[in-house]
């Protein structure tokens, strides 16, 4: 109950105000701290894991799956991730802000990345690929990690938010793991689109690592996740 009324402390007084408008602002919450970060990331694996995610993305003769395959692959991210927490998981669940407008959306720009997640499926570019959704990065991270055991060391990207950047649920994007020697073949497809990605890390044989900290192991991510 203590943690709880802290964690409200932190959001602004207008947040009734925003519920009336179609915009919310991120400024009205606090950005989430290192210490922290772990209590967020056991709640969202608590809440928003899911064993049978699947998402397979289907090409004329391949089909993907969203699990990391060794380790030491090189993990990117596709599509454009911005500033925005508006009704992810992370907000409603763990900050206990509900009744906000969707996240960031637009249409084109999910056409552009779906094509070229499936041309990067059809030349058999990438050895996975998870479409971000509920919980954000790093439950899609977890999501891809956890069903061969194995881990993650990503970087986050100063530009952002840290808790918009891993639990954000901006749409049209996707999380994807590269073999190094078809790293070529992925950057080529992606220069022919104006589609953007940014390499986030690589696979790990274990343990979930946020700029450089390891923030939970995999054995006890995969424990918090069949609770």
């Amino acid at each position: 109950m203590e943690q709880q009324e802290s964690r409200q402390t932190l959001v602004s007084p207008s947040v009734d105000e925003m519920k009336e408008t179609k915009y919310f602002s991120i400024d009205t919450v606090e950005d989430v701290n290192d210490d922290e970060l772990i209590l967020v990331v056991k709640h969202l694996l608590r809440t928003c894991f899911n064993k049978q995610a699947s998402n397979q993305i289907e090409s004329e003769d391949s089909i993907m799956t969203i699990d990391f395959k060794n380790d030491d692959d090189l993990i990117y991210l596709v599509g454009n991730s911005t500033n925005d927490i508006a009704s992810s998981a992370y907000l409603y669940s763990y900050r206990g802000i509900e009744s906000l407008p969707s996240s960031a959306f637009d249409l084109d720009e999910e056409k552009e990345v779906l094509d070229v997640i499936t041309k990067l499926v059809s030349n058999k570019a990438i050895q996975s690929a998870h479409r971000l959704s509920k919980g954000g990065l790093f439950v899609a991270l977890a999501e891809s990690a956890m069903p061969r055991g194995l881990g993650f060391s990503i970087k986050t990207n100063s530009a952002f938010r840290k808790d918009a950047f891993l639990f954000g649920e901006t749409q049209s994007r996707f999380l994807v793991s590269i073999a190094h020697e078809k790293h070529n073949i992925f950057e080529a497809i992606i220069a022919e689109t104006d589609v953007k990605s940014s390499f986030l890390g690589k696979v790990k044989k274990e343990n979930f690592v946020v700029d450089s900290e390891i923030i939970i192991s995999t054995a006890e991510a995969k424990a918090l996740s069949i609770l």
